[in-house]
C-alpha cells in the first residue's frame, strides 16, 4: 500500500527528511549526504526546481545511502513504530491504515462518519 499525505493528516512533517535525520543515529556515516539533500531540498522549497528534478538529483545518491544499512527493514519499522491519531479516507482499500490508526473517519462528499 502507498499512502500520500499531502495535508499532513497522517504524518506531521516531511517523512522522508525526518527518516533521513533519524537514520543518522544508526549510521553516522550517512551524514555525508546532508549537504546534497539540503541543497536540493532548498532549491525545491525556493521554487527553483520541480519535485521531479529534486527526485532525480537525489536518486543517484539514494542507492549508496540505502546500501549503508545492514537491516533497512528493521530501521524503517523502528521509525514508523508510532501510532496514527486520526486517519481520514474515502475508500475502504485503506483498511491497513484504518487498522493502525487510533480513530478513523470515512469521508463521502461533505459528510464524515466515524468508523473507528
Amino acid at each position: 500500500m502507498r499512502a500520500f499525505d499531502f495535508d499532513n493528516t497522517i504524518y506531521d512533517g516531511e517523512s522522508v527528511f525526518d527518516f533521513y535525520l533519524f537514520s543518522i543515529r544508526y549510521n553516522p556515516r550517512v551524514a555525508k549526504y546532508i549537504p546534497i539533500v539540503f541543497f536540493n531540498l532548498f532549491k525545491y522549497k525556493l521554487g527553483k526546481t520541480t519535485m521531479q528534478d529534486l527526485e532525480q538529483a537525489v536518486k543517484k545518491y539514494s542507492r549508496d545511502y540505502l546500501d549503508s544499512f545492514d537491516n533497512k527493514e528493521e530501521l524503517v519499522s523502528i521509525f514508523w513504530d508510532k501510532p496514527i491519531d486520526e486517519f481520514y479516507t474515502d475508500n475502504m482499500v485503506d483498511k491497513p491504515m484504518i487498522d493502525i490508526a487510533k480513530s478513523a473517519y470515512f469521508v463521502k462528499g461533505n459528510k464524515i462518519k466515524k468508523i473507528k
